[in-house]
């Protein structure tokens, strides 16, 4: 899979969670921080520091979800703002 694909699914992910009106948050696993320093929540999508009050979304993301030597999940912030 190549690195653009794997921004792309994810991107898709955060706009899933981004769309749905007032989300039951913690049952997708999802953390919604406000940056309150910055550098401190770097942006997976765009590779910047969030701004100070800048909404963030910590969660999961499963980009080699098979069962695998190299199975791997990785904790990622993406700034609302990035989308």
């Amino acid at each position: 899979i190549c690195h653009e694909t794997i921004d792309s699914e994810f991107k898709q992910k955060i706009n899933m969670l981004i769309n749905i009106n007032k989300s039951p948050w913690a049952e997708r696993n999802v953390v919604v921080y406000a940056a309150d320093e910055k550098p401190g929540f770097p942006c997976r999508i765009t590779l910047d520091d969030a701004e100070v009050g800048e909404r963030v979304f910590l969660l999961n993301y499963a980009y080699q979800p098979n069962h695998t030597p190299y199975k791997n999940v990785s904790r990622n912030f993406c700034a609302g703002e990035c989308l």
